[in-house]
């Protein structure tokens, strides 16, 4: 076994065969979804998960119970692969597009004029924007729009899980 990478582990006593843990049906325990501790005692005398995790501190189960029902929700959200500072950057290239887009089709005149105080400031727009420059802009601006939307439930969803995920028992 030398530089097989495979270690021997050797016991002090010969395995003992544990019998199958069963999920007991409407039972305190759901699907294992994560990390749980119990004792060697319990698990050796157990029969179903409720018996062997039922009298963990209610806290902790609490805060488990809570980070496996925002787990399964937090992956339907549209974009939930793409990192929420691309969608920021992408929704931001998709408004500048947009706007630069109906800009180069427009026809008529932009007056912006500014003054102290700025209650005195003013922009004008006369004109108008047509073809197919303006329809592309403005849908570019629209998608845009949502996906900072996106990006904003996203970034905020995010927190409440994280949030979710640093409940510990005392």
């Amino acid at each position: 076994m030398e530089n097989s990478g495979k270690m021997v582990i050797n016991f002090s006593e010969p395995a003992r065969e544990l019998g199958p843990l069963k999920l007991t049906k409407n039972g305190w325990v759901k699907h294992l979804q994560g990390l749980r501790y119990t004792n060697f005692e319990k698990l050796k005398n157990a029969t179903s998960l409720d018996e062997v995790f039922r009298n963990s501190p209610p806290d902790e189960v609490f805060a488990a119970d809570v980070r496996n029902h925002f787990q399964d929700f937090k992956s339907d959200l549209i974009g939930a692969d793409m990192k929420t500072s691309y969608l920021y950057i992408f929704s931001l290239v998709l408004l500048i597009t947009g706007f630069l887009c109906i800009w180069s089709a427009w026809h008529g005149d932009a007056n912006i004029t500014t003054d102290i105080p700025v209650g005195l400031s003013s922009i004008q727009l006369c004109g108008s924007a047509t073809g197919s420059r303006t329809l592309a802009g403005f849908f570019s601006g629209i998608v845009g729009i949502i996906l900072y939307g996106v990006a904003l439930v996203r970034r905020f969803w995010t927190k409440l899980v994280d949030e979710s995920k640093c409940c510990k028992a005392v």
